[in-house]
């Protein structure tokens, strides 16, 4: 029952947020996934799962296991806007934590663009989540231009702007999706990423 999701999310954050081993931590945000998969899970449960898993963003010992558990949640269908909304600030935070360092991170990258992916469309009319959304692929691009271990990251972040730009129902957000755009089209080195982001350009 709903009280009994509460108390098991409320001890599972308490894990995750503590001086506990990376194991314990990983743990408790395996489970914390576990329950958003619940059909007992409500926007309400979801938003406290997020919570915790914005306290684990700052621990780099559990980032994968943080990806996994922000799938879940954006897969339920209990997540709303609000929700959803607080998902992509962890995201954005995650992109921007650290430099890239190798095949981990890449694959790091791409697991987060994945998902956001999926979950874009559900964004429209939402500016400030959008608009999040295009400085995190930005910020992928740039960080990772030129690295070829990165180039699936790349273009999935390239694919994930795309569907922001469907979303773009407002100028102010047109204007920042152009602006990353016009940015990785001028990036010529790098063709995966200024092929895809002309093309969006031309399609405008």
């Amino acid at each position: 029952n709903r009280r009994s999701v509460a108390s098991f999310v409320g001890a599972c954050s308490r894990i995750v947020a503590g001086t506990f081993t990376a194991e314990l931590r990983q743990h408790a945000l395996g489970t914390l996934g576990q329950i958003a998969s619940l059909e007992t899970a409500d926007a309400s449960s979801l938003r406290r799962i997020i919570a915790a898993c914005s306290q684990a963003a700052e621990q780099q010992d559990t980032h994968q296991f943080l990806v996994h558990t922000l799938d879940v949640v954006a897969r339920s269908d209990a997540a709303d806007m609000r929700t959803l909304a607080a998902l992509v600030d962890i995201c954005l935070k995650l992109v921007q934590q650290r430099p890239p360092d190798g095949h981990e991170r890449a694959r790091f990258l791409f697991d987060i663009m994945a998902m956001v992916s999926r979950f874009t469309p559900r964004l429209a009319g939402e500016a400030a989540a959008c608009s999040d959304i295009a400085v995190a692929v930005k910020r992928i691009v740039t960080d990772t231009s030129g690295l070829a271990e990165y180039q699936r990251a790349r273009l999935m972040a390239m694919n994930t702007l795309h569907r922001v730009l469907a979303c773009a129902q407002s100028d102010d957000l047109a204007a920042d999706v152009l602006g990353v755009l016009e940015v990785c089209a001028g990036m010529l080195g790098d063709l995966a990423v200024a092929r895809p982001a002309a093309g969006m350009l031309h399609s405008v």
